[in-house]
């Protein structure tokens, strides 16, 4: 019940602060530019996963709050049946600085979320795989949102789900805020041929340019897909469900959900 008031209390309290300050906000430059700078890192690659009250791990399609105990960091999931609730990043002294969650039924993005060096927000992304979508970004405690939701949904669907801070991130899923022994070291800032990533964009294009025509009606927002080439500014990506299908979308309209 606690919980319940306090993530109303944050909600109210992000929809007062956004009213008031995401007209003065300005372009987030400086949001983005900390994300290039967190994905020029090299992190440290964890998975959350779920763990039932005997210290077994949970292994289902669908993993509700209420089919867990608690959860626990794992580097390796290969060779273990366990279902993962989430991707996270340290970075060098341990801190908590990006966090990647798929929906369980599909694998498309969910929200990935970036953390400043004191584990408050920075930029946040949220898709619920109908192509609509929610961004937030922070700066000095004010708020600024981008979002295609409607009324109800933006506070049902998008503000209930995102958080505000590692800590209560960390809270939610009821693991230790530690980074484990051994964890793999990553990089988002080289992307290659043959790596995953998320659609960032309403549109993808037939061809490499922006008078191109438009088509989201296979790829859509937040759908997770195959790097087959890079040029320049542009890549082409492949979807699983339909190999044959190519498509152009802007490098910096992707982000980078698992590596070859």
């Amino acid at each position: 019940m606690k919980n319940k008031i306090f993530r109303k209390c944050c909600i109210i309290s992000l929809m007062a602060l956004t009213a008031c300050t995401s007209a003065r906000f300005g372009v987030p430059v400086q949001n983005m530019r900390q994300v290039g700078d967190i994905n020029s890192m090299d992190l440290y690659e964890a998975f959350v996963v779920p763990v039932d009250n005997k210290g077994g791990y949970v292994c289902e399609e669908i993993v509700l709050p209420g089919m867990y105990d608690h959860s626990e960091l794992l580097t390796d999931t290969v060779g273990k049946k366990v279902s993962i609730l989430a991707t996270v990043y340290f970075d060098d002294n341990g801190r908590l600085r990006k966090y990647i969650q798929r929906w369980s039924d599909g694998g498309s993005l969910n929200n990935v979320t970036y953390f400043d060096e004191r584990g408050y927000i920075v930029y946040s992304l949220y898709a619920n795989g109908s192509d609509d979508y929610g961004k937030v970004y922070n700066r000095n405690s004010k708020i600024r949102l981008e979002h295609t939701y409607t009324e109800s949904q933006l506070y049902n669907d998008f503000l209930s789900t995102v958080r505000m801070s590692a800590f209560e991130l960390a809270d939610a899923y009821k693991f230790d805020l530690l980074m484990p022994d051994c964890c793999r070291l990553v990089n988002f800032s080289h992307i290659e041929k043959g790596d995953w990533a998320f659609v960032q964009s309403r549109h993808v294009y037939t061809a490499p340019n922006k008078s191109a025509v438009e088509d989201s009606v296979q790829i859509g927002f937040g759908n997770e897909v195959y790097i087959d080439s890079i040029a320049g500014r542009w890549c082409t990506i492949k979807t699983p469900a339909i190999d044959t299908l190519t498509r152009y979308v802007p490098i910096n309209c992707i982000e980078i959900s698992r590596f070859r």
